[in-house]
């Protein structure tokens, strides 16, 4: 038998079964990986910065059957096992990385078994499909990571599993190692999750929290429209870089192009109504201007998050229709030292 954390309630008990209790949970904790085949292949491998302090890391895990490889356990549940490291790239079994693990869309409400090598996610609800599938399938695994979890080394493996009513199994070839640096790449490096991975490269990563701007109704002719309040601030926050304030240069595109150095807002029923408009973000300390054609640097400190309040300029025509009016910036920010 197995996993008898939720003993740990009875510990108000008698002092022969409490040393009973503990005993369990030292045996419990020694549990060791089997290892196996598991899936075929690891593909599809993806960090993701939400721009929110998270990222979401994804990986597809090409399942095998269940079959014949348990040892004769008893399978429980499809597992993902996680695997953490400190600033020296030690193995640091955690179970603080992870705010939730999903497979195909569904996400595990169970808190994952953590033993002193591995943490590994689990589902063993009776209806919990596809946790609960034995047969061959694809599964797209997405784990929701908090990026402080991840400061001192931006990088975790993750491995296929299955998960027991004795000792889990582990994939044999290894898990994937992803990192931080890694989000353009969807090709999933294969590593020992027990060995020291490859120190992660020097990395600047920036997180930006942008508001849905509403501007209301707008005037005919020139007008300025600042949007106070702290919901509607867009704010900078990065890290990876040696402390200290840097200069950068933030720019944005518009999905609906530029004309005159200015962005247009689009009527949304008639695509060729248009109204050109730029913005001034000032942050109390710096402004700067977008479209930033001149690349403008504005300061941004390490680690502190920076907010900025906008000023829209717009310029409706007098022969402009009515109606409803809009685009989608894109923001890209860049280090100038």
């Amino acid at each position: 038998m197995k996993k008898f954390g939720r003993i740990r309630r009875w510990l108000g008990c008698v002092f022969g079964v409490c040393l009973m209790v503990i005993s369990f949970n030292a045996s419990a904790q020694s549990m060791t990986l089997v290892l196996a085949k598991v899936v075929n292949s690891y593909e599809g491998c993806q960090w993701i910065n939400n721009g929110n302090g998270t990222s979401t890391v994804k990986v597809t895990f090409r399942y095998r059957s269940t079959d014949g490889a348990l040892g004769g356990l008893a399978f429980l549940s499809r597992g993902v096992l996680i695997y953490r490291y400190d600033a020296y790239g030690n193995l640091w079994p955690t179970a603080d990385v992870a705010q939730s693990v999903s497979i195909n869309g569904e996400k595990t409400a169970q808190a994952p078994y953590v033993s002193r090598a591995y943490v590994i996610y689990k589902n063993t609800a009776g209806s919990s499909l596809p946790w609960r599938t034995q047969y061959a399938y694809t599964a797209q695994v997405e784990i929701l990571i908090s990026n402080a979890a991840i400061k001192d080394w931006p990088g975790i493996a993750i491995r296929a599993g299955n998960y027991t009513n004795g000792n889990d199994v582990g994939e044999i070839t290894g898990a994937v190692y992803v990192t931080a640096t890694g989000a353009s790449t969807s090709t999933c490096k294969v590593i020992d999750p027990q060995v020291p991975p490859p120190n992660p490269p020097a990395s600047l990563a920036v997180d930006v929290a942008a508001p849905d701007w509403n501007l209301g109704e707008l005037p005919r002719g020139d007008q300025e429209k600042t949007l106070t309040g702290a919901e509607q601030q867009i704010c900078f926050t990065y890290t990876g870089l040696e402390g200290g304030t840097r200069n950068f240069v933030i720019n944005a595109t518009s999905a609906n192009g530029v004309s005159g150095n200015r962005y247009l807002l689009k009527n949304t029923g008639k695509p060729s109504q248009t109204v050109p408009y730029d913005l001034t973000l000032d942050s109390g300390s710096a402004t700067f201007r977008l479209p930033n054609a001149s690349a403008s640097p504005v300061r941004l400190s390490d680690k502190v998050r920076t907010c900025f309040v906008p000023t829209f300029r717009t310029s409706v025509g007098m022969d402009t229709d009515g109606g409803d009016y809009s685009d989608v910036l894109s923001f890209t920010v860049v280090t100038k030292s």
